[in-house]
């Protein structure tokens, strides 16, 4: 009877050890319950009515995730109104601000932003950019500087439901210029 309680102590043993063993190995990647809300900017040049569609799309993708401004994420606005003064200095605002990511809609924002973030402080995803390799932010079609990141377009779904949005209320769009960016899947 002892050496069946001792073989199965010495199990017990084996997998509390093994199971501590697993949880200290990951204590960096755990965060808290209840931690702070994500904070999101969502920057456009202009308001025209393909710019405030796209911003929309961006919008109602979130919700439709699960995402509702107020309650789970924190969502601010900006809008440059076509001036490229104001534009640079949103930028550097949202990249100062500590933003968990920046959507910028359209290339003027694109380019202000990635300038102000050349240092990757902050996550940039763009939508509604007519060609993103002559965008000049350092996207080529092998490859670049630009921080083409898989994991934020997975977690955020900015990117597909942009152009959910673009092919719904402006036709079908192939976007096949998308599936040759680095990182990114459709």
């Amino acid at each position: 009877m002892w050496t069946v309680i001792r073989k199965l102590l010495l199990g017990f043993s084996l997998i509390i050890l093994a199971s501590a063993i697993l949880l200290i190995s990951d204590w960096h990647q755990r965060k808290a319950v209840g931690g702070k809300t994500p904070r999101v900017a969502i920057v456009q040049h202009s308001a025209t009515a393909v710019l405030d569609e796209g911003v929309l799309g961006v919008l109602d993708g979130l919700t439709a995730n699960g995402l509702v401004d107020g309650q789970n994420i924190s969502i601010k606005r900006f809008n440059a109104d076509g001036d490229f003064t104001v534009a640079n200095a949103i930028a550097g605002q949202v990249v100062a601000a500590g933003f968990d990511l920046v959507v910028t809609i359209s290339t003027p924002s694109l380019q202000t932003v990635a300038k102000a973030n050349s240092s990757e402080r902050v996550i940039q995803v763009f939508g509604l950019v007519a060609d993103p390799y002559r965008a000049g932010v350092g996207i080529g079609r092998k490859g670049g500087v630009f921080p083409a990141r898989q994991e934020t377009i997975s977690r955020a779904p900015v990117r597909r439901c942009c152009v959910e949005s673009k092919r719904s209320k402006f036709g079908n769009h192939d976007d096949a210029g998308a599936r040759d960016l680095p990182g990114v899947t459709n």
